[in-house]
């Protein structure tokens, strides 16, 4: 349900405000995600176990 609503946020940017608009145009992330993995399946979620580094989990 995350990974949809993130979709629908960046498919309206005539909702966001001046700066989240000018921080798109730049080519940058608004959001932060540039180091966020969004898992949609049961492999991807499973992947999680073999990560060797540290990580959050966020349901």
């Amino acid at each position: 349900m995350a990974i949809e609503a993130i979709r629908i946020v960046m498919r309206h940017l005539e909702a966001q405000d001046r700066e989240t608009r000018s921080l798109i145009a730049r080519g940058e992330d608004p959001l932060g995600l540039a180091n966020v993995r969004l898992c949609a399946s049961v492999e991807q979620s499973k992947a999680i176990n073999d990560v060797q580094t540290g990580v959050i989990i966020s349901a």
